[in-house]
């Protein structure tokens, strides 16, 4: 993109993918793709493990699509902070974005958020 300024509606900014409704189909294909593959791994332990129930395999889809979709915010929050503090700066925006997933994986494991999710929906329906 060579350093231009092009307007959001431009070809090449939708080419590249940064036009709100590229960045929007991107989202629900990402949502999309992280829900098949979270059930699809909860429901390879519910069918082979003894221990893990119905309430097990919503709370940790649940907890994994809030996650996802809180990345999904914070990850486009801090990119436009990012691009409106330095003008059209990609390479922070993107290294920022990085660092919120990272940040708030490591966050989602150590306390972990999906069996506090889990033992709250287990206290609800006991």
């Amino acid at each position: 993109m060579n350093g231009k300024k092009y307007p959001i509606n431009s070809p090449k900014v939708q080419q590249v993918g940064l036009s709100p409704k590229a960045r929007a189909n991107g989202f629900k294909g990402a949502g999309v793709l992280t829900f098949v593959v979270s059930a699809a791994i909860a429901t390879t332990d519910l069918v082979f493990k003894d221990d893990y129930h119905l309430v097990d395999w919503f709370g940790n889809v649940g907890a994994d699509m809030f996650k996802a979709l809180l990345q999904f915010g914070a990850g486009e929050a801090v990119l436009f902070g990012i691009i409106a503090m330095t003008g059209y700066d990609l390479d922070w925006g993107l290294f920022s974005c990085f660092f919120v997933y990272v940040s708030i994986e490591w966050l989602w494991s150590e306390y972990k958020v999906n069996d506090e999710v889990v033992k709250g929906l287990e206290s609800v329906i006991s």
